[in-house]
């Protein structure tokens, strides 16, 4: 789909509910540059890792991943298998992360449940890749001028 084809489903349908249909064309392309919307992307797991050193969880979650009270098993499994994954490169495709994924969700929860990540630092995790964004740049037709608007209205 053309970028103007885009424009103009999302001015027609309103899938939000924003009101195109009560704005001027100014208002409009205000509206579809404003950043408000909040959108998941995959990191990079150096990425990651330096969030969780900087965090200064890096050892701790790194001590609890090598605990073990009986030789051979881990008092933390899923914690074992989340720091693994920054040592093995066949676990993430291209060294990304998606940690909403459901195998991350996953993960994440079952640390939660064993009780070696507190339930911010899964929060945080949870939400690590976040990032508030435009209307236009959801719909990867970036920045859109009132003139963009006045010739989508008339597709």
């Amino acid at each position: 789909m053309s970028r103007w084809q885009t424009l103009a489903d999302e001015l027609n349908t309103d899938p939000l509910g924003r009101g195109y249909a009560g704005m001027n064309d100014a208002q409009a392309a205000a509206d579809i540059n404003t950043e408000y919307r909040t959108v998941h992307y995959p990191v990079s797991l150096a990425e990651l890792e330096l969030a969780i050193r900087e965090s200064l969880k890096w050892s701790q979650y790194q001590e609890r991943a090598e605990l073990q009270t009986v030789p051979g098993t881990y008092d933390n499994p899923s914690m074992k298998e989340f720091m693994d994954i920054f040592f093995t490169t066949t676990s993430v495709q291209g060294g990304q992360i998606d940690t909403q994924s459901p195998y991350m969700s996953g993960l994440i929860n079952r640390m939660e449940a064993e009780g070696s990540m507190g339930a911010v630092a899964a929060q945080e995790l949870r939400d690590y890749g976040n990032q508030v964004v435009s209307r236009g740049t959801e719909l990867e037709i970036g920045t859109v001028t009132e003139g963009d608007v006045q010739y989508a209205r008339t597709l």
